[in-house]
């Protein structure tokens, strides 16, 4: 007898049009504010938020720092969507 494993709830669900993900439960949504977050964070490491602004070099660990944190959340989320990703051209109203 096989055991199924329990299927986790999806905390996210491809977009209608474009690529990319959009949170479709509370879980989903409170991830992407921690990201968020953690983004905002990283502009006040790098001192986006004072009067001169950041250095170039400020810039470019920032940008690097935005791109790690998208790469890990999306990652570490893999598994918590629904459907697959690729290009979405919305639903169809016609059949041709």
């Amino acid at each position: 007898m096989k055991l199924h494993k329990k299927q986790k709830k999806a905390w996210f669900r491809p977009k209608s049009y474009g690529v990319g993900l959009t949170p479709c439960s509370w879980e989903g949504w409170g991830m992407t504010l921690l990201l968020v977050l953690l983004i905002i964070g990283l502009a006040f490491v790098f001192e986006f938020f004072q009067p001169t602004g950041p250095s170039i070099e400020n810039t470019v660990y920032f940008v690097l720092g935005v791109f790690g944190l998208t790469f890990a959340f999306l990652w570490s989320l893999r598994k918590r969507v629904r459907g697959q990703l690729g290009w979405k051209w919305g639903k169809k109203l016609m059949k041709h």
